[in-house]
């Protein structure tokens, strides 16, 4: 699909891999800090 726009299909990849990556660290830190603060 990105090629069939004229675009670079490996950029759009990197792109998306780094967006979702991104996503799970800040979800990962919510979470964290959410255990962390819950009584054990």
């Amino acid at each position: 699909m990105a090629r069939a726009e004229g675009l670079s299909a490996d950029a759009i990849e990197k792109l998306y891999s780094d967006l979702v990556q991104h996503f799970i660290a800040e979800e990962l830190k919510g979470w964290k800090s959410a255990q962390a603060q819950s009584p054990a």
